[in-house]
């Protein structure tokens, strides 16, 4: 009978922590509210960006862009699917001034479960 060498048993055994660790960091970080928060953060650090800068999330992730329409003021309302999932729903929407072609403004519609960025 071959039996696996103690190294390797020790190795499996590691993976496996290190799996279970990560998966309890994932569900801590959602449980507390940290994801939620994150998403927030990062959607505000929009704000002041120039709706043409490559790193704003309408530019960076293209396929989630959704409607745009004008706002009453004149502005520009841009959406951006989080998640589309219907079970999951998120949506971002940036408001663009129309002169300086700044984000001024974001809001999002969701609820802290399905809007979120796992920290």
């Amino acid at each position: 009978m071959h039996r696996a060498p103690r190294a390797m048993l020790a190795l499996n055994s590691y993976a496996q922590l290190l799996v279970v660790i990560s998966v309890l960091f994932a569900i801590t970080g959602c449980a507390t509210g940290r994801g939620h928060e994150n998403f927030r953060n990062w959607m505000e650090d929009h704000v002041g960006m120039s709706i043409d800068d490559p790193n704003v999330l309408l530019n960076r992730y293209p396929k989630g862009r959704g409607t745009t329409h004008k706002l009453d003021n004149g502005n520009v309302e841009h959406e951006f699917i989080w998640s589309g999932r219907p079970d999951r729903l998120c949506r971002a929407f940036f408001e663009v001034d129309r002169a300086s072609q700044r984000i001024v403004a974001w809001r999002y519609e969701g609820t802290k479960d399905t809007c979120y960025l796992t920290p």
